[in-house]
C-alpha cells in the first residue's frame, strides 16, 4: 500500500453520498510548494468513507485547512491526463478560512471552565 499524507485547504464545500449503505465524503485539497513565480498547487481529489467522515462532513467547506493521510492512487482523466486521488484512512481538522464561520462559539460568560485567576494565587507559583 502506498500511503501518503498531506495538509492543505479545500478547494469548495465537500460532496456527500451514500454507497451501498455507506456514508461518503468527497472533496478536493490543495497542496502548495514554492512561492512567488515558482509556487505550484497540486489537486489532490479525496474520499473519506465512515462514521469518521458522517462527523466532520459539516465542516468541510471552502478554505478549511485538514491533515489528510490515506491510500493515494490516480484516475485516468482521459485526454485530461490523470488525476491523484486519496482514500483517506486519517483527517484532521487544523484550521479553516475563518474559524469563526465554521466552528460553533460558545459565549464566553457560559463557560464551564473556572478561571485560573480564581484557583490561583500569588504564593502558589513557584518563580
Amino acid at each position: 500500500m502506498n500511503v501518503l499524507t498531506l495538509t492543505g485547504a479545500l478547494g469548495k464545500e465537500c460532496r456527500t453520498n451514500t454507497v451501498n449503505g455507506k456514508f461518503v465524503a468527497n472533496f478536493g485539497v490543495a497542496m502548495t510548494s514554492g512561492y512567488g513565480n515558482g509556487k505550484q498547487t497540486i489537486w489532490v481529489e479525496c474520499s473519506y468513507w465512515g462514521k469518521g467522515a458522517e462527523a466532520v462532513a459539516k465542516y468541510l467547506v471552502k478554505g478549511t485547512k485538514v491533515a489528510v493521510s490515506g491510500e493515494v492512487g490516480h484516475k485516468d482523466e482521459g485526454q485530461y491526463g490523470w488525476k491523484i486521488t486519496l482514500n483517506v484512512s486519517s483527517l484532521t481538522l487544523i484550521g479553516s478560512k475563518s474559524d469563526a464561520d465554521v466552528l460553533p462559539s460558545q459565549p464566553a460568560s457560559q463557560s464551564s471552565v473556572p478561571s485560573t485567576a480564581n484557583i490561583l494565587d500569588d504564593d502558589d507559583i513557584p518563580f
